[in-house]
């Protein structure tokens, strides 16, 4: 039976956002990490700082130590991004991860605040640190929805879920083809060479 007193689909979409910030984490930690293996000199911000510093600090180690230090760095450091990876999917089934996958990633970005305020601001790492509090900031109302929904059953929570996510979608969809629309209509009006052309001749 549902709980009245609970808003189940405002916390189930809490969630769901809470699990696609988390994933867009993956991401891009995943293609910060190919980044620096291939020397690209920046990356995307949205991204887990750990898995990021063992890459960059094994890196700098293998000058002195051998590659062999740098393989175990890249293990080390895909393996931490893949470890949300894990939190992400087993969330949908275990709710409780979503809380694990806070404190994991708590522990990341205060660890990237430390590196602030010994190292140095500057306005690259003031993004950075802007958008690993929003990150945080959808894992702690994921992390609330979970303990509000911890008494529903499961099968009502993934139903109320998966709605969610279906609004989402048909949200994005619909602003999609609205832009297309938009851009159609703008190009309509706006007259080409060859009807100036024309335009001017009939005068």
């Amino acid at each position: 039976m549902m709980n009245n007193n609970v808003d189940i689909k405002k916390y189930a979409r809490n969630f769901y956002r809470a699990r696609g910030n988390l994933l867009a984490v993956v991401a891009f930690t995943l293609v910060n990490l190919l980044l620096i293996v291939f020397n690209v000199d920046w990356h995307f911000f949205f991204s887990a700082t750990v898995p990021m510093l063992i890459l960059h600090f094994t890196q700098e180690l293998s000058f002195y130590y051998g590659n062999a230090i740098y393989v175990v760095g890249i293990i080390l450091a895909f393996g931490g991004a893949l470890l949300y990876f894990v939190f992400w999917l087993l969330s949908k089934r275990f709710r409780v991860f979503m809380l694990i996958s806070l404190i994991v990633f708590g522990i990341d970005a205060l660890v990237f605040l430390i590196l602030i305020l010994f190292g140095g601001f500057d306005g690259t790492l003031i993004i950075n640190l802007a958008f690993s509090g929003w990150i945080l900031y959808y894992l702690i109302i994921g992390t609330a929805a979970w303990g509000k929904l911890l008494r529903i059953p499961a099968a009502e929570v993934q139903a109320a879920v998966d709605a969610a996510k279906q609004e989402a979608e048909a949200t994005e969809t619909q602003t999609a083809l609205n832009d297309i629309a938009s851009g159609e209509a703008e190009a309509t009006a706006i007259p080409t060479d060859e009807n100036q052309q024309n335009d001017e001749n009939q005068y």
